[in-house]
């Protein structure tokens, strides 16, 4: 028999039954593990339900937590998971390491958050959790009959970073200075250096994430939106469309001349996975110092468009994240001019308005029938 104790204050706790606790053949509503309920019900039900499934990296992430919830507890049956099992499990995640050091804070939540995901699914049906594949739950019953309520963590208070956060324009051009370092990659004819400039340039005035920018393609472009798709937006719940400024036109057109790909081609070629992206750009900005290489990322540039939208017109800045929240109608169409105005009244880097020119020392915007 294979009996694990885990010993929290006051007597130790059996979380693994032995052959004799449960009944051999197919798992029961109430013997079946958090690891099975979650391969069997969660997956298809939730990460992979058709229409809306998620992307392969948040499936992978949930992955690795379940995991971490079997090594860390035994992987009870459900009926026996309580708040003390949870606790060994939140136990257990604050003692684990990374290259050395605890993992962060944020990372503990971010598998506290997505074991609490799975386990409010296993729970009894109602308002909050109304697909749930079980109306009574898989947790048992309590000592009156009736279904058990979903065990909770006491997660922990998100952090927001302060006004220090945002990268400043100078901050930026420093960036783009530092790309005369870069080394990959080669799209076509456009050298590392160029082509590192274009998507800072791209990603500070589109404020798009890093993952949508590198997904999106050239035949996605009209009458100067960039229409992006539904599975090229995180959580894939919706597409979404970004005014093209005259910088983020103007780097568009620039990757285009010198790449003359295919309109079904993506805007920027990158043709490698993104966390050699992500290690391309720490060895890049490795020069500017271990303070400012750590904000020298692709979200700082997101966050310092937003910002200045923000403080312009919020509904404009919600429309270019991407958040729905609030008055869709109100973001969507009453404000579209003002996404425009806005966009192209932006600050930019000063190594932007050396290249480009500025949008009144040019010809007009181009068009998608010019761009092919």
């Amino acid at each position: 028999m294979s009996v694990r104790s885990a010993s929290l204050s006051g007597p130790s706790l059996r979380i693994v039954a032995g052959p004799e606790d449960l009944a051999t053949g197919p798992p029961t509503s109430t013997a079946i593990t958090l690891s099975e309920f979650f391969a069997d019900h969660f997956v298809p039900g939730r990460l992979e339900r058709p229409g809306r499934p998620r992307s392969p990296e948040t499936v992978a992430q949930y992955r690795e937590t379940i995991r971490m919830w079997a090594a860390a507890t035994g992987d009870p049956p459900l009926a026996r998971c309580d708040e003390q099992v949870l606790a060994i499990f939140e136990t257990w995640l604050a003692g684990r390491t990374w290259r050395g050091s605890p993992i962060s804070a944020q990372t503990q939540a971010k598998h506290l958050r997505h074991c609490q995901a799975v386990l409010r699914y296993a729970g009894p049906r109602n308002d909050a959790n109304r697909r749930a594949p079980r109306a009574e739950g898989f947790y048992g019953e309590d000592r009156d009959g009736r279904p058990r309520s979903t065990p909770y963590f006491e997660l922990p208070e998100p952090t927001q970073e302060g006004p220090t956060g945002v990268l400043t324009l100078d901050e930026i051009d420093r960036w783009i200075e530092l790309c005369e370092f870069a080394r990959k990659p080669y799209v076509g004819r456009v050298s590392p250096t160029t082509w590192w400039r274009l998507l800072i340039v791209f990603l500070y005035n589109t404020g798009l994430r890093i993952e949508t920018a590198l997904a999106v393609r050239y035949d996605q472009i009209e009458d100067g939106w960039l229409r992006c798709e539904r599975e090229q937006m995180k959580g894939r719940r919706h597409g979404h469309a970004v005014w093209l400024n005259h910088y983020a036109a103007a780097a568009v057109r620039e990757l285009f001349t010198w790449r003359e790909p295919p309109a079904s081609a993506t805007i920027f070629g990158w043709p490698f996975k993104l966390n050699w992206f992500q290690a391309t750009r720490r060895r890049i900005v490795a020069p500017a110092g271990k303070a400012l290489a750590k904000r020298l990322k692709p979200h700082g540039l997101r966050k310092a468009m937003l910002t200045h939208l923000t403080g312009e017109n919020e509904a404009v800045a919600r429309m270019v994240a991407g958040h729905r929240s609030g008055d869709v109608l109100l973001g969507h169409y009453a404000h579209a001019r003002a996404t425009q105005r806005l966009l192209d009244a932006a600050p930019q880097p000063a190594w932007a308005v050396n290249h480009f020119g500025r949008p009144d020392q040019v010809e007009p915007r181009w068009r998608q029938t010019e761009l092919f």
